[in-house]
């Protein structure tokens, strides 16, 4: 008796919303102790290199420098600790992870500076959920530029037509697809589970567009 092929071969999770919620209001609340004006994520990136750090292009000891520089007197033990405590688990979504690992290979792809993915695989052991991962600052490039979705087939040797991956972010999703991956725009466990399970069993067409309902 021959076995049938699983359309689907490998699961690729972004981890910000996606395996982790995350808030940057604790840092921001951190900063305002010394910034004499208010303060949004963004206006943090841009002032502090945040987009570089991202990618790898400056260290996390250049960052820290940049946000002393920035911002004066600093605590920086205490920005470190504060930087690294934006995450909260989505325990819902690391277990569906992990038993689609079971019958399937799990990746992470994600946009993320190297504190907090220290703080990630130290903290919640979060590589233990996935077979391997590619990080923005590893990479040296940030979704949804094409490059780290190429890097990640080639380091994954992954087939795109039976590649899901799940972003909670549709600009991400769409590079995915035009490299012939399947995508989920995650907004919700449910959902995303359902969606899932009908890629697994053939429901969902070979390098679909799923976006979350």
């Amino acid at each position: 008796m021959t076995t049938q092929r699983s359309p689907i071969d490998a699961f690729i999770f972004d981890v910000g919303r996606v395996l982790h919620h995350f808030s940057f209001e604790p840092v921001l609340d951190e900063l305002r102790k010394y910034a004499t004006w208010d303060l949004s994520p963004k206006e943090l990136f841009v002032s502090c290199r945040g987009h570089e750090y991202e990618n790898g292009s400056i260290t996390t000891d250049e960052f820290l420098a940049v946000v002393q520089e920035r911002f004066g007197a600093v605590d920086i033990p205490q920005f470190r600790k504060v930087w690294t405590s934006i995450f909260t688990p989505m325990t819902e979504m690391l277990t569906l992870a992990a038993t689609l690992r079971k019958e399937h290979r799990v990746f992470l792809l994600s946009n993320t500076n190297a504190m907090h993915w220290e703080f990630l695989m130290n903290e919640h052991r979060l590589h233990e959920v996935a077979d391997g991962y590619l990080v923005s600052f590893e990479a040296g490039v940030s979704k949804p530029e094409d490059r780290i979705y190429a890097i990640a087939e080639e380091r994954f040797a992954l087939e795109p037509a039976r590649t899901v991956f799940i972003d909670d972010l549709e600009l991400n999703a769409a590079t995915a697809r035009s490299r012939g991956w399947n995508t989920i725009v995650h907004v919700d466990p449910a959902t995303t589970r359902q969606q899932i399970e009908q890629f697994r069993t053939g429901g969902l067409a070979s390098a679909g567009i799923c976006s979350a309902l």
